[in-house]
Order: C-alpha cells, then sequence, then structure tokens
C-alpha cells in the first residue's frame, strides 16, 4: 500500500502529504482519565492563544480551500477548535479524543479511516466532477463537483476536501475497528516533517489508552519518484 500524490494535487502543494498505518488499536467508550490531562491543557492553551488561528500552516488550510474556488470555507482544523473553544470538547471514544485532541492542537485537517475496509493504494488527486461518496453518519451519497480535491482507495474516494469536506461513511471508525490509516495531506506551507509529526502526536495520544499500538509510514509517490 502506498501513498500516490498526483500531478493536479502536487500543483495545490501537497508534495508533503504523508499516510500511516496504525495497528493494535481497541475503541474503547469508557474514559479511564488517560487523556484528561491532555484535553484540560488543550483547552487552555486554546483559550489563551485564541486557538493558535494565526500560525501560517493554518493560513495554509484557508489558501487551498481559496485555491480550489472556496475562500468562503472554514477548514476543518479552524472548524474544530472554534467549536471546542465555544462549547468544550466534545468526548466519544478513546480513538476519536485521541485524534480530535491533536488536530486542535496542530489546527489541522486530518483523516481518520478504517484501515480494514483498504485494500488498495491511496491516491491524492483532483476530482474530474461526477464522482459520489456517503459522507460520513449520512446514508445517501452527494456529487463531487470537478476539481475539487479528493483522496481514493479501490475507486472509491475516502475523503472530499472542496465545496465539501467530509470523509466517507463506508471508511469511518467503529467499535470494531482494529487499525487505522491516518492521512495528513497538509499544505503547501507544511512539509512531510510536519505532517509526520501530527501523525506521530496522534500515535503518541493512541498509546495512552492502547499501549501496545504500532504505527508504519506508507511509501509516498510522486510524479517523480517515491520517499519513505
Amino acid at each position: 500500500m502506498r501513498l500516490i500524490i498526483e500531478k493536479s494535487a502536487q500543483n495545490l502543494g501537497l508534495m508533503g502529504a504523508v499516510a500511516c498505518k496504525v495497528s493494535d488499536i481497541t475503541v474503547q467508550t469508557e474514559h479511564n482519565g488517560a487523556l484528561d490531562d491532555d484535553i484540560r491543557d488543550l483547552i487552555s492553551e486554546l483559550e489563551l492563544t485564541e486557538g493558535n488561528l494565526s500560525k501560517p500552516e493554518v493560513h495554509g488550510f484557508r489558501d487551498l480551500f481559496s485555491r480550489l474556488g472556496y475562500p468562503a470555507i472554514t477548514p476543518a482544523g479552524e472548524r474544530l477548535v472554534n467549536g471546542f473553544v465555544k462549547n468544550g470538547f466534545k468526548r466519544f471514544n478513546n480513538i476519536v479524543d485521541a485524534y480530535n485532541i491533536v488536530s486542535a492542537n496542530y489546527t489541522c485537517g486530518l483523516g481518520m479511516h478504517d484501515l480494514g475496509c483498504i485494500h488498495d493504494d491511496v491516491t491524492v488527486k483532483r476530482a474530474r466532477g461526477g464522482e459520489t461518496v456517503v459522507p460520513m453518519f449520512k446514508s445517501s451519497p452527494v456529487v463531487v463537483r470537478p476539481g475539487d480535491l479528493i483522496y481514493t482507495t479501490d475507486n472509491k474516494i475516502l475523503a472530499w476536501l472542496g465545496y465539501k469536506d467530509v470523509d466517507s461513511d463506508d471508511y469511518k471508525v467503529t467499535s470494531s475497528t482494529t487499525s487505522l490509516l491516518l492521512v495528513a495531506l497538509g499544505n503547501e506551507r507544511t512539509d512531510a516533517k510536519h505532517n509526520k509529526a501530527v501523525c506521530d502526536a496522534v500515535v503518541t495520544a493512541i498509546r495512552k489508552t492502547c499501549p501496545s499500538a504500532g504505527a508504519v509510514f506508507l511509501d509516498t509517490c510522486l510524479a517523480r519518484g517515491c520517499r519513505t
């Protein structure tokens, strides 16, 4: 399995995109306190810094949506931060909580999918138009606009960024999930080192409730070759 970045996505500045396989996880709905300090520190930091929304990499996500033709869209990382500042941290389970802590800390969009449902390379590209995806927790497919950013596997969409910013319901994390695929697309202001740090931080947070969780980064293949 590889992460393939097509030229159309490279032209948007996504040269540093990374993906990471996370194994040996258990979804736990009961909270044992392992993430309580992280959540408390996150909320304190967000309130103190007003969500770190002035960071260059945060502006990079805004720029990405502008280049896709949607300057009014608020990127997922900002929406998450704004929600936590306004309403506090909403808990779901140990895996989603770990993901949300890191996504808010970095104010970034980050894909998290059930790896057990993925059996092929993951390809990042701009949509032809007409592709469909069922958004997470929905039952009906929606049609992707041409030129929007998607990443796919097995000829199905994992995530769509553009007119909509959604992950596919077909690959959502459930109570039976035992392995994950993290996808950090980043933007033209984040390199592979930064995007790997985001994934590493998620794995570190997950290990607080799943100590044996393992992580392996996929090879990333650009038009001119691959990197590890």
